[in-house]
């Protein structure tokens, strides 16, 4: 699951770098294609949900391992 996490982030900084690229390719000015910025953008919508949906899981599994060495050493 960590491994998951760690992909999702990684995807999330490629596709946040891949739409700075595009919008300040030619010193501030953007000559992206309309129909290819808006597949970066939607890209970059998708990327930023990823995250989220692998943190809670991972999440959950932590604190349920976390709950169980708690109640072991007690």
């Amino acid at each position: 699951m960590l491994g998951l996490v760690a992909l999702s982030d990684l995807h999330s900084l490629y596709t946040g770098s891949r739409i700075c690229t595009m919008i300040e390719g030619d010193r501030g000015f953007s000559f992206a294609l309309v129909d290819a910025f808006d597949a970066a953008y939607t890209r970059y919508g998708t990327a930023a949900t990823l995250p989220l949906v692998a943190y809670l899981p991972c999440a959950v599994v932590f604190v349920s391992w976390f709950h169980q060495l708690r109640a072991r050493s007690a």
